[in-house]
């Protein structure tokens, strides 16, 4: 309530119960994304952390691969695949010192997976 300023919709004695609050889940939903969509995303994250609310920015898969965070940790390589097309994958979601990932793996090609096995 207080990310959102305590709006007039969140003083109602009813939504203090949370089984209340289940059922109005929706109504709920539709006031916090009528919120949010008058803010930045970025002001809201930090709002919200600021309050010890976990939220965070959900990126689409081409937002991660050009972020600052992501290229600082080195979470992706170049790789040149069989058909000559150079790409980017990520090396790992995490990084041991003692057991760091091995070079010149390969990327099957698509649908070498997919065959069954002899038997």
């Amino acid at each position: 309530m207080e990310l959102l300023g305590h709006p007039v919709w969140t003083q109602d004695e009813a939504l203090r119960d949370p089984l209340e609050r289940s059922r109005r889940g929706d109504e709920i939903n539709h006031h916090v994304r009528e919120w949010m969509s008058r803010h930045d995303v970025d002001d809201i994250v930090q709002r919200a952390q600021q309050l010890g609310v976990p939220a965070a920015k959900y990126r689409t898969p081409a937002e991660i691969i050009r972020g600052e965070h992501e290229r600082s940790r080195g979470l992706f390589a170049p790789l040149m695949l069989d058909e000559g097309i150079q790409a980017e994958i990520l090396v790992a979601p995490f990084q041991f010192r003692c057991t760091p990932l091995q070079a010149g793996l390969r990327v099957p090609a698509l649908g070498e997976m997919t065959a069954e096995p002899a038997e």
